[in-house]
């Protein structure tokens, strides 16, 4: 199966590439409402209600630490 990728234009251009494969083993596994959260460089907290997409908020987490700490040295 080909799962592409998610985009949310609700606020800002948000975007999921791989990671709505994360979401669909969590709804396989009976998560079907509430937030999900994706960690990583770009976390995306998800919310989903009855097994759908309705928020797709994402954090520029990791390139902000990398950032801060590149000014503190």
């Amino acid at each position: 199966m080909i799962v592409p990728g998610y985009r949310s234009d609700a606020v800002a251009a948000d975007v999921m590439r791989g990671e709505e494969t994360q979401l669909r083993g969590a709804v396989g596994l009976g998560v079907c409402n509430g937030w999900v959260v994706l960690p990583g460089t770009h976390s995306k907290w998800v919310l989903l209600r009855e097994g759908r997409v309705e928020q797709l908020p994402t954090y520029l987490t990791g390139e902000l630490f990398a950032l801060l700490g590149s000014i503190a040295h």
